[in-house]
């Protein structure tokens, strides 16, 4: 069995060394080509592991589909998605029931070390302003690019009004 995590890769800004967590938005084309190559090369000689998201990843209705008005669909589509593909489909917890990443009131509430790493490396050790580093945590980096941050949303604006320490 075969664990592959180029699709994981899809939204890494790879041309910016500044930082792991720099992305940019991806493309539905690029997935598509991802998921066949592997389809294809792995067909009567291996077998794949079949996944959207684990622990180090955000939720894969936030990530790859519409988590506000369209979250039962776009949950649905994925599942159908990585059901229907040659492989041993994977289901990370609350995957099953369409769980979209968190939107916590403040920094201290997050338990998730990769979004408090985050948030040290560039609030408190580079100087990015609150203002900024909302605006830049979302998965989806649709018009600009942003950085990754684990776990947080769009509404991430309304969160960090209390700093730790």
């Amino acid at each position: 069995m075969v664990f592959q995590f180029e699709h994981m890769h899809l939204d890494a800004n790879q041309t910016d060394r500044s930082s792991h967590r720099s992305i940019k938005a991806w493309q539905l084309l690029d997935l598509k080509r991802v998921m066949s190559r592997w389809q294809k090369d792995l067909q009567d000689r291996g077998w794949n592991s079949i996944y959207l998201t684990n622990h180090d990843q955000p939720r894969a209705v936030s990530r790859f589909g519409d988590d506000g008005q369209y979250r039962v669909e776009s949950a649905k589509l994925l599942a159908t998605f990585t059901h229907m593909l040659q492989g041993t489909p994977y289901t990370y917890q609350g995957e099953e029931i369409g769980m979209t990443n968190v939107a916590f009131e403040t920094i201290l509430d997050y338990r998730d070390i990769e979004t408090r790493n985050i948030y040290r490396e560039l609030v408190e050790e580079k100087g990015l302003t609150l203002s900024m580093f909302c605006r830049s945590c979302t998965p989806k980096a649709v018009t600009t690019p942003g950085l990754r941050c684990n776990g947080m949303t769009r509404k991430m604006p309304v969160l960090l009004l209390a700093r730790p320490g």
